[in-house]
């Protein structure tokens, strides 16, 4: 077996029959009889590195904020700045004015909403809109709906029919999910829903079976039948938070109560009272939205406005309405599904006066 010495006498015989030498730095072979010109290639290597490293230098030099094209990105990266939190940088490694956006922190875009605003007052059909019945291309009363925007579907709480419907986007008519074999009582029958919620999680629907004075829950695959998870509550309105818990809108005891399925009781956050007008109070209460803050949106049916109850609050806040029934642009009747956005607006629909209001945050 050859060892490391031997290799190394081979190699030096080699090296000197064939009259080549090995560079230690570069592990390149040159012989001897043209040392002259691997010198002088290497030299002209040497200057190209220095004439581009001068180059580079004097760009660096040149690129300095007197410079017009320095002037320019500073002017488009004020300009955007103003309308988002957008960095605008120019990039000095390639040698050239290259402009990118850095969108790595950008905020998302500011809506701006005043009393110029217009909105379409023509809306599509999506669903229904093939008269009143109970029909799969129809509906009858519906009142609460669910939107998954993963699946492009809208659950609907079609209250007359006593069901809940499945209506893809774009399809023409709907799946029963839940219900559907008449008003009734049974497991297997819903009376009067008017609002639900999907867990994703256990893959089923929360569903206010208002009729019943039940909250029920419904798998959402090939369900049959539901299982009462509250009894003995008017519920009217039903949401979800991030943190999985559940509130319902209890229209009899007026109150908003919190819980998550397995819990063995719920937590009042907002109004139990009893039915009033003060600010610790709710008359009604309809329909229910959370935002990320976990703070409540109620509307307070028949007080006419909508309360928004900050988390740990033991009062709320009126943000919609509260000027007794009516029609004016500071008036709601009767107000019914709630909804508020990132910037505090609130969108509501004023049953009474067949409109739908919008409340920028702080607006009278």
């Amino acid at each position: 077996m050859a060892t490391a010495t031997t290799d190394r006498k081979l190699y030096d015989i080699y090296r000197k029959a064939k009259g080549v030498s090995k560079c230690e730095d570069s592990s390149k072979i040159y012989c001897y009889n043209h040392f002259v010109h691997h010198r002088q290639e290497l030299n002209k290597q040497l200057d190209e590195v220095e004439v581009t490293s001068d180059l580079f230098r004097r760009t660096l030099t040149e690129q300095t904020p007197q410079s017009q094209n320095y002037i320019l990105v500073q002017q488009l990266s004020d300009e955007l700045n103003k309308l988002s939190n957008i960095t605008i940088k120019q990039d000095l490694e390639t040698l050239v004015n290259k402009i990118y956006v850095d969108i790595s922190t950008m905020s998302p875009c500011k809506i701006k909403i005043n009393d110029n605003t217009r909105w379409l007052q023509d809306g599509i059909t999506i669903t229904g809109g093939n008269q009143r019945g109970n029909e799969l291309s129809q509906l009858d009363g519906p009142w609460g709906i669910c939107v998954d925007d993963d699946e492009q579907t809208i659950y609907i709480a079609d209250t007359f029919n006593h069901r809940i419907i499945e209506w893809k986007y774009g399809a023409t008519h709907g799946q029963v999910m839940a219900g559907g074999n008449g008003p009734g009582k049974r497991i297997d029958q819903l009376y009067e829903p008017t609002d639900l919620a999907v867990d994703k999680e256990k893959d089923c629907f929360i569903i206010c079976d208002r009729g019943n004075r039940r909250v029920v829950r419904w798998p959402r695959r090939n369900g049959t039948c539901g299982q009462t998870v509250i009894s003995d509550v008017q519920c009217y309105g039903l949401t979800k938070d991030h943190d999985k818990y559940f509130y319902i809108a209890d229209h009899e005891r007026h109150e908003i109560r919190r819980w998550r399925i397995g819990d063995t009781c719920e937590t009042v956050v907002a109004g139990g009272h009893g039915e009033g007008n003060r600010l610790d109070q709710l008359d009604s209460p309809g329909y229910i939205f959370v935002d990320k803050d976990y703070s409540v949106y109620i509307s307070d049916e028949k007080n006419h406005r909508v309360m928004k109850w900050i988390k740990g609050a033991t009062e709320g806040i009126v943000v919609a309405g509260g000027q007794g029934k009516g029609n004016g642009l500071a008036q709601l009747s009767g107000p019914r599904e709630v909804l508020a956005d990132q910037l505090g607006t609130v969108y509501v629909t004023d049953c009474g006066n067949h409109r739908v209001m919008l409340w920028s945050k702080g607006a009278t």
